[in-house]
């Protein structure tokens, strides 16, 4: 667990320098659960950066045929 609060803590600190404010797929499968259980906050701005890019993310899936919201492998803070 502690190798996953590292990482998300080295996302939050350095996001804009390293990865350009770019998130990955991991960051909701592996990083949320124990995230949102002991880091409400931080928890919080996962869940509010994919609403925030869902509009995209459907528009996305649509132009690919498919319902529902297709968030790509790695996302820019447009949602695509």
């Amino acid at each position: 667990m502690f190798v996953t609060l590292f990482h998300l803590m080295l996302y939050v600190l350095f996001a804009y320098q390293d990865y350009l404010g770019h998130i990955f797929w991991d960051q909701d499968i592996w990083m949320f659960p124990p995230i949102a259980l002991l880091y409400p906050d931080l928890g919080r701005l996962i869940v509010e950066t994919r609403t925030r890019t869902l509009a995209a993310a459907k528009i996305l899936a649509r132009e690919s045929g498919f319902d529902g919201a297709r968030y790509p492998w790695e996302s820019a803070f447009t949602g695509t």
